[in-house]
């Protein structure tokens, strides 16, 4: 716990410490992957099999815009689960959206990942 005894100002950063020793472990690795694959992905909206009704109620429970639908049906005939959640700039880091397209782009690029909506600029 850190304790501040000099004036406080109101930034944005702080500093920390840890400690590794070499290499993460394997199951450190596969903690860490499960992590960030479920922050980075977000909540199971839709999966490869959903009926064109289910797909709808999604598309309209959602709010979803119509010019990403045929691209989210084309996923799911492709055999990819449709993820989403919201990224609240309020109680989060500074550049938590630039992380996520850092992510997504990292992942598009090196595997079967598309990305629909990302756009996070407003």
């Amino acid at each position: 716990m850190k304790y501040r005894s000099d004036y406080v100002t109101n930034s944005s950063s702080s500093s920390f410490i840890v400690a590794c020793k070499d290499d993460f472990s394997k199951r450190q690795k596969e903690a860490l992957l499960h992590v960030i694959e479920k922050w980075m992905l977000g909540k199971v909206l839709l999966e490869p099999g959903s009926s064109e009704e289910q797909i709808n109620r999604v598309l309209e429970e959602y709010y979803i815009a119509e010019e990403y639908h045929e691209e989210i049906k084309r996923c799911l005939r492709e055999g990819k689960t449709i993820f989403s959640d919201t990224v609240c700039f309020d109680y989060t880091l500074l550049d938590y959206a630039g992380v996520l397209e850092t992510l997504w782009d990292v992942a598009s690029r090196e595997g079967d990942f598309v990305q629909i909506d990302t756009d996070l600029s407003y």
